[in-house]
């Protein structure tokens, strides 16, 4: 059983986290070619399933997971940035932010 306590820093850092997110992706979708922004959404990713996985939230840990993969395959030149990824990675975004607060409740 995880402490109230740890939960609660864990619930903090993951909104930290996700607001990071929205922010560079808001960035790269002004510069779909910028391989470092690429990068930071790849590490906000990977921050975020590890919390998941930390903590037991199985859920986020492999939503997260898949969004990742993209992220991976991004940043090798599998494949390029386009506005409907930007839009489904903010609407994947907002999805774990709400399985935050119903893991919350």
């Amino acid at each position: 059983m995880i402490d109230d306590d740890l939960l609660a820093i864990f619930h903090e850092g993951m909104a930290e986290l996700l607001n990071e997110l929205e922010g560079v992706l808001l960035e790269l979708e002004e510069d779909p070619g910028n391989g470092e922004l690429i990068s930071r959404t790849y590490r906000a990713l990977n921050t975020i399933k590890g919390n998941g996985a930390m903590v037991g939230y199985t859920a986020i840990e492999s939503f997260a997971h898949e969004l990742e993969k993209v992220f991976d395959r991004l940043r090798s030149h599998e494949m390029s940035v386009e506005p409907e990824l930007i839009s489904l990675t903010l609407d994947a975004r907002d999805e774990i932010a709400s399985m935050l607060l119903e893991s919350g409740e």
